[in-house]
């Protein structure tokens, strides 16, 4: 919702409603319904004339259980019908009911018409309109107490009440979130987007939805947290380029007070009390006047200059991704819950679709516009298509051919594969169903009866039968490129705050949790009992691409702004660019660049559901991404990752280095990794004890498989931060850190490292040349840092470890960043002045662990020195004078 419709709907029932003959018949329809338990909302005025007061709430698509009325048109809706569409919510008899003006059409037809209800218009001042949106049922307030949603409902649009201000360098107000460009985003009346709207979207994500499917126990995450939130607010590149400074203010859910405090990359920006600001009043933002003592207040042309350092593009001014901790008045944490403000600023100004200013179909280019005029179930279900704009995107179907099949990801229009480019635009808050893919399982059937009807039910022919009787002769997964002597795909370039969202495809397979990682592309096979686990390989990715083209330096994908919100368990990122091991069937190579800004993933609950994916040697990205599972994976060479915020889980790293050492074979020098980059590594959200699942896991890890020959030099992370959010009311810390590092090698046994069943066996990793810097670490964490290798029970794979630097890689156990310290030292016990134990807290920093694992703060077992080689491993640590300062050689 924007500022303006919460504020209203806190403002609704503050005055008795005087009863009118429609409001009485409102009422008589309301009591009616067999509205679900918890689906009450605030309901507020409408014009200071109106009889009947109706607040506004964003609250989209439908609520089908509820109302028994599914909101799903077909044709494209006029402007009237798009307004209809509208959920609103309605006080009536002391019930607060969110219901949908279509339903209530249907109930009383001729009772309701749109000029019977008081001052409703799209633009309307008062009662301003959104057309509708994408995720199922949507509450405003109410139904989400304490962050928690009721276990059928969503869990809401925006909960936390947000506005935003932006001031240039003599403290002049250029925009107010409150007050200025409010209207929702616009499609203009020649069919071009106004690109002036200031909030985008707002959407909660509980990890108790029906959709989940009760998994949540597997998924990795602390007890107490069940539920993010994010807000997206964006200004113009112009604006952007004038601010100086941005100062937000937030109230906390449900009326409940308290307070906030707000981390943004390595810096706390203090904690304020929750509540409005008087965004009107002129003394606002004057060096800290009384009306903004409690908003965070973001220094943002510094802001700029230091992430421009980090990898952001000059010319385009840097969002701010900050992570909102909601607090008692007495400062501790309400650990149930995330609030994640995205302030970001348009790559694209206006769009229009018929000028072509940012697409042109005339030139032969693929333009894919995603609008509110169609919820994301619509076209997870019928696609996107529109031929005057050369788009064909179409839900992942099968396709078959005398026993030769091929099953398609989204692109599988061979006109979308000519070469030409590929441009998808958002508008703010639409919402895409499908995944944007070009993944592709090809495969042949034996010429048998029972794989004929397979071949018929799959072109829609006959019906599903016989699939345990028909086996598969030979299998491959590719990325469909034109076929051979094709084009390969065009340059493709998404822009747009939406969302890209995996929803659909979670609610339409109830069974996607036991898909993840069975996937198997061997042969003979048979079709009956793999099909649904390759099905799912390509269904589940978000965005998947992997291109062969030609593109102006080398950059092949180019993807900005966009949300993915519920990712899905597919053992791998719900975003993979330039992936390995699906070979283009144009023949040409995939290995290509992609760059990725201001990309954010939210609502990513579950485990094998990894962060943004680049593969392509050269890429770089700076994003926001929520996994409980691996985030940032440094996997190829010359990668680049810059100014990544994170909320993390247990089942994997933060950092992991080298992604299990599983490179497929598809590129010269395959297992050698070299120059990648991690600056800007900020943790807001860490949820990590005990090394995982195995115990064998840290914020930064390898868990290496033995590959012969896996060499990985030259590596960078650097500026890695994890904050102290405080204790809860039970006095535990919210956020837990187990190894620092956790750096070594598996074994090559299939059943005991399920992940190396195709390990090449051998050495483990040799990691080299390479260095760890500037890590402020202010929470203690709970076991020791690891060198480790599975040199045990005959399975040899010792690891080396030479030349590589720990600079001051800090920990703060008290949490304050002041006083007591020590350094994370590769080094015997005791050496240096501020190594480990010398700190007077927690454990030795580093064990090194030969067999057996750690658990707990217990070292390691050391019993066979001769699986891991130590070359040269160094901490040089500088705080104030004070020094640690070791190596190891």
């Amino acid at each position: 919702a924007t500022p303006t419709q919460r504020r209203a709907s806190r403002r609704c029932g503050d005055d008795p409603a005087r009863p009118s003959a429609q409001s009485a018949a409102l009422d008589t329809v309301v009591a009616q319904q067999p509205f679900a338990a918890g689906t009450a909302v605030l309901a507020g005025k409408g014009s200071s004339q109106a009889s009947h007061r109706v607040c506004v709430s964003r609250v989209f698509t439908k609520i089908a259980a509820e109302i028994k009325t599914e909101v799903n048109p077909k044709p494209p809706p006029s402007t009237q019908e798009r307004i209809y569409k509208t959920m609103v919510t309605v006080q009536g008899a002391n019930k607060l009911i969110v219901f949908s003006l279509v339903a209530l059409c249907n109930v009383l037809p001729g009772v309701i018409a749109l000029p019977a209800v008081d001052n409703i218009s799209p633009n309307g001042r008062n009662t301003t309109f959104a057309p509708m949106m994408a995720t199922p049922p949507i509450v405003l307030v109410g139904a989400v107490a304490n962050g928690q949603a009721n276990g059928n409902i969503l869990g809401g649009s925006a909960t936390y009440g947000v506005q935003v201000a932006l001031y240039d360098s003599n403290w002049k107000l250029i925009i107010a979130s409150a007050n200025a460009g409010q209207e929702p985003s616009r499609w203009s009346k020649d069919g071009g987007y106004d690109g002036l709207a200031n909030f985008a979207w707002g959407e909660g994500y509980s990890v108790n939805q029906d959709v989940m499917g009760g998994h949540k126990g597997n998924f990795g995450w602390d007890d107490r947290f069940d539920f993010i939130e994010a807000q997206q607010y964006v200004f113009t590149k112009e604006q952007g380029q004038k601010a100086a400074y941005i100062l937000f203010t937030v109230e906390n859910p449900n009326g409940e007070g308290g307070k906030w405090r707000a981390d943004i990359g390595r810096f706390w920006y203090g904690s304020h009390a929750s509540g409005p600001w008087d965004w009107n009043n002129p003394g606002c933002g004057h060096g800290g006047d009384p009306c903004c003592t409690d908003c965070a207040q973001v220094k943002y042309a510094e802001w700029k200059e230091y992430v421009k350092d980090l990898g952001y593009e000059a010319s385009s001014p840097a969002p701010i991704h900050a992570s909102i901790m909601s607090q008692n008045l007495d400062g501790t944490a309400r650990a149930n819950r995330h609030l994640a403000l995205f302030i970001s600023f348009r790559s694209e100004g206006r769009v229009d679709p018929a000028g072509g200013n940012f697409c042109d179909p005339a030139k032969g280019e693929h333009c894919c516009y995603v609008n509110t005029d169609y919820s994301g179930k619509d076209n997870y279900e019928h696609g996107l298509e529109d031929a005057s704009q050369n788009c064909w995107l179409y839900k992942p179907r099968y396709f078959c051919q005398q026993n030769e099949v091929w099953f398609k990801g989204s692109l599988m229009d061979d006109k979308m594969q000519d070469g030409k480019p590929i441009k998808v635009f958002f508008q703010d808050g639409a919402e895409l169903g499908l995944p944007l893919s070009n993944a592709m399982w090809h495969f042949t059937l034996a010429n048998t009866a029972a794989c004929s009807n397979v071949c018929d039910a799959m072109n829609d022919k006959g019906k599903w039968v016989g699939m345990d009787q028909c086996d598969i002769t030979w299998s491959s997964q590719a990325s469909m490129n034109g076929g051979a002597g094709g084009k390969g795909l065009g340059k493709v370039t998404v822009r747009g705050y939406g969302r890209i969202s995996g929803y659909y495809y979670m609610q339409d397979w109830a069974n996607w949790y036991d898909l993840a990682n069975q996937d198997n592309w061997d042969y003979p096979l048979n079709f009956g009992a793999i099909y649904h686990e390759n099905e799912h390989k390509i269904r589940s990715a978000l965005v998947f691409l992997v291109s062969s083209g030609s593109y102006d330096d080398n950059l092949a994908h180019d993807v900005r702004d966009v949300a993915m919100v519920w990712g899905v368990s597919r053992g791998d990122g719900n975003m993979q660019l330039s992936a390995d091991g699906w070979w283009p069937d144009n023949g040409n190579d995939g290995n290509r660049q992609s760059f990725v800004y201001d990309v954010k993933q939210v609502g990513n609950w579950p485990d094998a559901a990894d962060g943004i994916e680049l593969y392509g040697e050269g890429s770089s990205g700076g994003t926001f991404m929520q996994a409980s599972d691996d985030i940032l994976k440094l996997q190829a060479s010359g990668v680049t990752f810059f100014a990544t915020t994170m909320v993390s889980g247990n089942v994997g790293a933060p950092m992991n280095l080298g992604a299990y050492g599983q490179i497929p074979v598809n590129r010269a020098d395959h297992l050698k990794l070299g120059h990648m980059t991690a600056q800007g590594v900020w943790i807001h959200r860490s949820n990590h004890w005990e090394g995982g699942w195995d115990n064998r896991g840290g914020i930064v890890d390898t868990r290496s498989c033995p590959n012969e020959g896996f060499v990985m030099s030259n590596l960078k992370v650097d500026d890695l931060y994890i904050p102290s959010l405080g204790p809860d009311k039970g006095g535990k810390e919210v956020n837990s850190v187990d190894a620092l590092f956790a750096l070594g090698s598996l074994g090559d046994d299939a059943v005991k490292f399920v992940f190396c069943q195709a390990s090449g066996g051998g050495d483990g990793p040799v990691l080299k040349d390479s260095t760890f810097s500037n890590f402020n670490v202010n929470v203690e964490p709970t076991m020791y840092s690891m060198l480790y290798s599975a040199y045990e029970n005959g399975v040899k794979a010792p690891a080396t470890y030479e030349n590589l630097n720990f600079e001051n890689v800090i920990i703060w156990p008290d949490g304050d960043h002041g006083g007591n310290w020590y350094a994370a030292c590769p080094a015997p016990k005791g050496q240096g002045d501020k190594c480990g134990a010398k700190s007077g807290k927690g454990v030795t920093n580093f064990a090194f662990c030969y067999s057996g694992w750690q658990t707990g703060n217990e070292p390691c077992a050391s019993t066979n020195p001769g699986g891991l080689i130590k070359r040269k491993l160094c901490t040089n640590s500088d705080v104030n004078g004070q020094k640690a300062y070791a190596c190891f050689f």
